[in-house]
């Protein structure tokens, strides 16, 4: 017996044709696909718009009519901020605001908690039952 006939051999009892999967359609399940699309699209179009009319020149941004790509596409908005404007300064001002304020917070958390729960503080049983 060689290695055709020893394959061949184990290949008798399977079945050579795969039964057909019955797939059923589920129409709840493709109404709320439906809904689920139409709601991520809903809430994209502000971000594309956004994003659209950054890359449009002024006169078209102006123009009356909604226009979704624009007609001559152009990064001059982004030339002029990064050129003319302080945005480096700006967004630092911003990294060391935000970061400040979460080195803080955790900071005056306990104390504030501490405060509430003494007997002293005038709303404490309100807030403490």
């Amino acid at each position: 017996m060689n290695a055709q006939e020893g394959a061949g051999a184990f290949a008798i009892g399977r079945p050579t044709i795969k039964a057909a999967r019955v797939r059923y359609l589920d129409l709840g399940g493709l109404i709320l696909t439906v809904v689920t699309v139409l709601a991520a699209v809903i809430w994209a179009f502000p971000l594309y718009w956004a994003i659209i009319t950054t890359l449009k020149p002024e006169y078209e941004v102006v123009e009356p009519g909604v226009r979704l790509w624009p007609r001559d596409l152009t990064f001059d908005a982004y030339i002029h901020v990064l050129v003319n404007t302080k945005i480096g300064i700006w967004y630092l001002n911003s990294l060391v605001t935000s970061g400040a304020v979460t080195i803080m917070s955790p900071s005056w958390a306990p104390p504030a908690a501490t405060r509430s729960r003494s007997s002293a503080f005038p709303a404490g049983p309100c807030f403490t039952g």
